[in-house]
């Protein structure tokens, strides 16, 4: 074999060589590489600064492939209703063996202002679940046929949220201690309920303010309000002074005697909550209904009557 012969020849394995070792990724990428499952199984509130609220998501992630590899980085931008919501990202370098699971947080960026946060959290309050989409780039290394590579992984996905995965609980006790009459106001009956109301979920929340309305037989008595800041933990209760406005009004009189002749009636209320969660740094709107049943003899005992 000549020199010139034996010297195209290896110029050529060279070739060959230095391409397989070029698209070695691809390849590998190809061969090895599956979809992860990816999962949102909890987020907290970080804090907020600059009108950004910053949170932590939980995440589950399953490599499904059949090589492990090291997730260096992931950069993400989340959609809600077709719209930017957020971002996320993650840096570090957390090895995920094949087949194998891995909990990571991740940090996600939002406008605090911005009303689809708002909207996702009304959606999840009363629709118990919703779903997000992402769009992720994520940087891995790994390493195959003796060699080490670094690659940029495009994923995009729906991510169904549940309302339960992040409040187990929800609801509320309300219970009618005591009424203070104090007088009349705008052609109304002013009153005063001690309340004691019981905070039955799992999460810690503020309120705002609360407004109601109260009804007997399927008919407005009247309305009232709570316009005090009011912490309350979870499983807590609190007593709480309730201004009341009732309606001078024949069924208010129907409800009187009702109560002086069978000696106890039932009161339906329907009340809207304006609550703050500091976990999740958002506040939303939230209904309660429920009935109160009022006996002649409790009730007596708490009658006040301030002139």
């Amino acid at each position: 074999m000549g020199l010139r012969k034996l010297l195209l020849i290896l110029i050529i394995l060279g070739i060959i060589i230095s391409s397989f070792i070029y698209f070695l990724p691809d390849i590998g990428y190809a061969i090895f590489f599956k979809k992860p499952s990816i999962e949102i199984i909890d987020v907290y509130g970080q804090g907020i600064q600059d009108n950004h609220a910053y949170f932590i998501a939980k995440v589950k992630i399953k490599n499904n492939a059949d090589l492990g590899v090291f997730l260096k980085k992931i950069n993400a931008d989340i959609f809600y209703k077709g719209k930017k919501l957020s971002t996320a990202e993650f840096s570090g370098n957390q090895f995920i063996e094949a087949k194998g699971e891995i909990i990571l947080d991740v940090r996600i960026t939002a406008d605090i202002n911005d009303p689809l946060l708002k909207d996702l959290v009304n959606t999840l309050v009363i629709n118990k679940k919703d779903s997000v989409e992402y769009y992720a780039k994520g940087l891995v290394s790994v390493s195959y046929f003796g060699l080490n590579f670094e690659r940029w992984v495009e994923i995009n996905d729906v991510v169904i949220l549940t309302f339960e995965k992040f409040v187990s609980n929800v609801g509320w006790n309300i219970k009618i201690n005591g009424i203070n009459v104090l007088g009349k106001k705008d052609e109304k009956l002013h009153i005063q309920a001690n309340v004691t109301a019981t905070n039955l979920s799992s999460l810690d929340i503020i309120v705002k303010k609360a407004t109601f309305n109260i009804y007997y037989n399927n008919k407005k008595l009247g309305s009232g309000y709570y316009a005090n800041e009011l912490s309350i933990k979870a499983n807590e209760e609190k007593n709480i002074l309730v201004d009341v406005y009732l309606d001078q009004s024949e069924i208010l009189k129907q409800a009187i005697n009702d109560l002086v002749n069978n000696h106890s009636i039932n009161i339906e209320y329907n009340a809207t909550l304006e609550v703050y969660s500091e976990k999740f740094l958002v506040g939303t709107n939230y209904t309660i209904a429920g009935i109160e049943k009022f006996s002649m003899p409790n009730l007596t005992e708490g009658i006040e009557i301030k002139k």
